[in-house]
Order: structure tokens, then sequence, then C-alpha cells
């Protein structure tokens, strides 16, 4: 586990869309975030596994 400091790049755009169905034929979407500060903890992991074990 690692502390400290980090940058996040944004991508430029996003989807919100079921990408494995239809590859070429996606909405995407503007970035909307503004700049700002955030702290706490992140956790990175597959979601489904996460949610497969509640």
């Amino acid at each position: 586990m690692e502390e400290g400091a980090f940058a996040i790049e944004l991508a430029e755009t996003w989807s919100d869309d079921q990408w494995d169905i239809d590859q070429e034929n996606r909405a995407l979407e503007d970035q909307i975030i503004s700049e700002g500060v955030a702290e706490g903890i992140i956790i990175g992991c597959n979601f489904w596994n996460l949610l497969q074990g509640l």
C-alpha cells in the first residue's frame, strides 16, 4: 500500500454505455469534471468480484 499525494489525469471523454455490446457505435461525452482537491482512501479492485462477496 502506498501513501502520499498523486495527480490524476482525466480522460477527455467518458461513456456510460454498455461498451462490451457495440464497440463501433459508442456515445462518448465530453469531460465535465472541474479541477479541485480531494482527500481520502482509494480502493482499486474488480468491482464485480467485490460485489460478489456482499
